[in-house]
């Protein structure tokens, strides 16, 4: 019995090296294809060798690729400033006895990203001041007592 589970180790491990060493293949390869300026298809490179394509797309992918993080914030439609200064406004509305709607909000920040010299201009969708509400609470503590004046 423990001779089939050491055969049966060795068996696993045997496997595990040959697939790095396809993995390391196809990047070879990846590489050989970006040199030649080629079209590269990792899904077709990941076909030809054998591996997993996540795990070539992860061992392939470019160094300065932005993270998720990163172009998650180039989408945002307010910068933090911006963001910080909608809040403030929130808060002062509130604080007397003036709470903004969400349309209000919607309208504000709307101006507040349009407010700029060049690019397309934005638009926020209805659901914008919820989710942004949300952020703010979430990113401000003292906005908690504020923020649920809003209507």
């Amino acid at each position: 019995m423990v001779n089939r589970a050491h055969s049966a180790n060795r068996k696993g491990l045997m496997k595990n090296t040959q697939r790095e060493e396809r993995l390391q293949e196809a990047i070879k390869a990846h590489a050989q294809l970006k040199a030649s300026s080629d079209p590269i298809n990792v899904a077709k490179l990941a076909r030809d060798f054998d591996v997993d394509y996540t795990s070539l797309r992860r061992h392939v992918r470019p160094k300065g690729q932005a993270s998720r993080t990163e172009s998650l914030g180039k989408r945002q439609k307010l910068s933090p400033e911006k963001e910080k200064q909608l809040l403030e406004l929130v808060l002062e509305f509130s604080s007397r006895g003036l709470p903004m709607s969400r349309e209000d909000i919607r309208q504000y920040a709307t101006h507040m990203a349009n407010n700029r010299k060049q690019g397309p201009r934005v638009t926020l969708g209805k659901n914008w001041p919820a989710d942004w509400l949300v952020t703010a609470v979430a990113m401000r503590s003292v906005a908690q007592a504020a923020v649920p004046n809003v209507v």
